[in-house]
């Protein structure tokens, strides 16, 4: 009797010992460091000087991959995004669709808690193209800084204060040489939700 106590005794230890370590090695590779995520991000523009952008907002979605518990590099691509340019933007003004990509570079000032700050910056290539075709290619930069908030192990959120200033260098079909090259200043307040593929809640 005695025999088939310490049996029981020592199966039951043996099996909470390895529901142990399985919760362990599940909740360590789902709150693993690095790996791949999808950010969806808006951000409405705001121009610092109205003379060349009345209104504007940047909606952008891409891939990012987590360096590490702080560093995170992202791949945004903007679409169904729009800006409108009064009287300075020569010789096509009006409402433009905006498109195009930027490289950013996120860190986050700390490494734990579920909400922690970030500053970003970043680099790109964007058009302008209004719907007869018409418009501006150039290039841009981007500074940022924000609270994330990481509820779950599959979804963080973000909110953020960017400044993007985007520099038109050249025309969209149109002959070369018929205007000045100008640059929108902007200011926005963005939004971004990111989701980690491979963990389910």
């Amino acid at each position: 009797m005695r025999l088939a106590s310490l049996l029981a005794i020592l199966t039951t230890s043996v099996s909470l010992a390895t529901a142990g370590d399985a919760v362990t090695h599940r909740d360590s590779s789902a709150c693993r460091a690095e790996g791949l995520f999808f950010e969806l991000r808006a951000v409405p523009l705001y121009e610092a000087s109205p003379s060349v952008m009345e209104r504007g907002e940047l909606v952008m979605l891409g891939p990012g991959y987590a360096l590490s518990r702080v560093w995170a590099l992202s791949l945004l691509f903007a679409t169904g995004s729009r800006v409108v340019a009064p009287s300075a933007a020569r010789p096509v003004n009006g409402e433009f669709a905006l498109g195009g990509a930027r490289l950013e570079l996120t860190y986050f000032l700390s490494d734990k808690g579920s909400i922690r700050p970030f500053c970003s910056a970043g680099a790109g290539l964007f058009s302008i193209i209004n719907v007869g075709g018409l418009g501006y290619n150039g290039n841009g930069i981007h500074v940022g800084a924000g609270v994330g908030w990481e509820p779950t192990d599959f979804f963080r959120g973000k909110l953020g204060v960017e400044y993007d200033r985007m520099r038109f260098f050249n025309l969209v079909g149109q002959p070369e040489g018929q205007f000045e090259p100008f640059a929108l200043n902007a200011l926005g307040v963005s939004l971004s939700a990111s989701f980690v593929p491979g963990i389910v809640p």
